[in-house]
């Protein structure tokens, strides 16, 4: 069995009992203490820690989810209820830049690039080392430095309209302002960390496509392949 499948497993096995189970203790981002009436269990978590910037930030950032009540999921892992919202315990580590999934989903990219949680202190060529694929990461770093750089960062949220460059909170927000320059007719614009030119082809593809799909045009991988 998988060391995912097995996880899945411990978490539902965990909050199936007749008590609510609740988290205990947090030891890191990939291992809880859950109570579940009289008994307590260590539940483990897929993928990596982030420690960039140690184990306490994380371990005061976890506060929150001490006597949190996990419940099954309905991927199979276990969900806590946070501002009212029922969220993957995976899926909330991830996103919020604690936990690197043994494979970089658009979460764990964009937690990665825009330095949430632990990879706050990660260097700025931390992102192509974990993202590229065959040029080296010190080459790529130094391209996207060039071309996206914001507050020494490169910045995937990035695009450059006729020579002016603007620079979005979130993947979402820079997604509006392409949206809004292809309704508008407008082609001429750079986008991402290495500033890919997006043609008449992609603007005409962005247009008719799904907003799946266009949407995948922004990417913190565009230009690393």
């Amino acid at each position: 069995m998988s060391k995912v499948a097995f996880a899945a497993l411990a978490f539902v096995a965990a909050c199936s009992g007749a008590n609510a189970a609740v988290i205990d203790t947090v030891i890191s981002p990939t291992q809880f203490v859950v109570a579940d009436g009289g008994k307590r269990s260590v539940i483990e978590l897929p993928g990596s820690p982030v420690y960039a910037c140690g184990l306490k930030p994380f371990l005061e950032w976890a506060n929150r989810l001490q006597g949190q009540t996990i419940e099954p999921g309905r991927d199979g892992f276990a969900s806590v209820t946070i501002d009212g919202t029922p969220q993957s315990v995976e899926g909330l580590l991830v996103r919020s830049g604690w936990l690197r999934p043994a494979v970089l989903d658009d979460d764990a990219q964009a937690a990665l690039t825009e330095r949430r949680g632990g990879w706050a202190c990660a260097s700025a060529q931390a992102p192509f080392d974990a993202m590229r694929t065959s040029v080296d990461a010190r080459i790529l770093t130094g391209i996207a430095l060039n071309e996206s750089a914001y507050n020494g960062r490169a910045w995937p949220w990035t695009l450059n309209v006729a020579g002016r460059g603007f620079f979005f909170r979130s993947r979402d927000d820079a997604y509006k302002a392409v949206r809004f320059l292809i309704s508008d007719g407008r082609c001429d614009f750079d986008v991402g960390l290495m500033q890919i030119n997006r043609n008449l082809s992609i603007c005409y593809i962005a247009i008719t496509a799904s907003n799946r799909s266009a949407r995948s045009h922004f990417s913190c991988r565009a230009g690393l392949d």
